[in-house]
């Protein structure tokens, strides 16, 4: 395993010793966290931050200057983690939040969701995955992540990316490029290392810059547009075991669609996470949900 973070083992002091770690910061043992090291600070935003509830436009970021975007709240935002649900090509911000149901997610999984539009992409795609410009695109998961740091007392530890099809390869592109951040990933129909006849490798694959544990879906030999998402789901999850990760790859024969239910077992994989763990309680084949379905494997 190349890079989770081991906990610092608890040694028992004398009277006149202290529990640290390391640097000679007492170590609080009621702290789930304690002693693991921080994911990073989220970018200041380079203008005013909007107010980060409800349906926000014309947000200025990269060199656009209209990218707009859905926030829910949980019923308590201070300490909430974020989940990000990024819509596949064709679809709207509006759509996908209907669909994912990220009003109720906030609530549940005690997160601010956000549901991006798209506006940054090129070759037919939504969103800008390579061998398009991604620099607008990751400007905007930057700068959201930043205004609703600056507005929330948020936990850090606890933020999420999801997507389906175009979104998912973007999601993709964040685990493996914005892994600082991320605690876990949901991806629906993504990957890496795919093609468009002309236009070379789509989302050639890069090593996160930590172990991070994702939870991907493909839909066979049909779950095919414009780029073969079986062949891209199966070429990036090899690589993150690779590399250490934990890549959880459930299987199924519905086409390119999220497969019937992911909600009861895709959202429990993407809770059970925070950033910095030891190791993920789904390696090795385990399911401490008991929920994956029997297609899902530890590729």
């Amino acid at each position: 395993m190349r890079l989770w973070f081991a906990l610092l083992p608890l040694v028992a002091c004398g009277p006149d010793e202290a529990d640290s770690t390391g640097d000679d910061t007492p170590v609080d043992p009621n702290d789930p966290y304690a002693g693991l090291p921080e994911p990073a600070a989220p970018a200041t935003y380079a203008g005013t931050c909007p107010n980060m509830d409800g349906t926000v436009e014309g947000f200025e970021s990269g060199s656009k200057r209209d990218r707009s975007f859905i926030v829910h709240l949980p019923r308590d935002p201070e300490g909430a983690g974020v989940l990000f649900l990024w819509h596949g090509n064709g679809d709207s911000a509006a759509n996908f939040d209907r669909y994912m149901d990220a009003e109720s997610l906030a609530k549940q999984l005690k997160v601010i969701t956000v549901v991006p539009e798209a506006g940054a992409g090129g070759l037919g795609m939504d969103w800008a995955v390579p061998p398009n410009d991604t620099t607008n695109d990751a400007a905007f998961f930057d700068d959201v992540l930043g205004c609703l740091a600056a507005q929330y007392e948020l936990d850090l530890r606890r933020v999420y990316s999801a997507g389906f099809s175009m979104g998912a390869l973007w999601t993709s592109w964040l685990v493996m490029n914005r892994s600082e951040h991320l605690a876990a990933a949901a991806i629906f129909s993504g990957g890496s290392d795919g093609s468009i006849f002309g236009a070379g490798v789509v989302n050639g694959y890069e090593t996160p810059a930590w172990d991070i544990p994702v939870v991907m879906t493909q839909g066979g030999p049909s779950d095919m547009v414009i780029v073969d998402f079986q062949q891209m789901t199966r070429s990036m999850s090899t690589k993150l075991r690779e590399d250490g990760s934990t890549a959880v790859v459930c299987s199924h024969s519905q086409g390119h669609t999220p497969p019937s239910g992911f909600d009861r077992w895709a959202w429990p994989f993407v809770e059970a996470h925070h950033y910095g763990m030891d190791a993920s309680p789904y390696a090795d084949g385990e399911d401490p949900s008991g929920k994956l379905p029997d297609g899902c494997v530890w590729e």
